[in-house]
């Protein structure tokens, strides 16, 4: 499989805003309290975590890095999950989500 090329660019909040509003906001929301407008067609037993939730984000620590690094397959097909983003984001710009969705806890 092939493998995003660094892009060269820093680790950064800011840069971590920009891809969240790239590539989460569907399913996780604009604010980060899993209010995309994806879930209006998922199923009753799908959820998208609340990003927003210190309490849940500190009980997950490094699982979030790799939920969003391998993806989520919690669920049965067709069930969504998350998908893999290691193909999709460099790891740069992965931990750069991860450091905006921090800064989402308890607002």
């Amino acid at each position: 499989m092939p493998r995003m090329k660094m892009s060269g660019g820093e680790i950064s909040v800011e840069r971590g805003a920009n891809v969240y509003q790239a590539h989460c906001v569907n399913c996780h929301g604009i604010r980060g309290k899993g209010e995309g407008f994806k879930k209006y067609s998922w199923d009753e037993d799908q959820i998208v975590p609340d990003l927003t939730d210190a309490e849940y984000m500190d009980a997950r620590g490094d699982e979030i890095a790799m939920s969003l690094h391998e993806g989520r397959r919690i669920a049965e097909p067709p069930l969504i999950v998350m998908p893999a983003f290691r193909y999709v984001l460099s790891a740069n710009d992965q931990k750069s989500v991860l450091a905006y969705i921090k800064t989402l806890q308890g607002k």
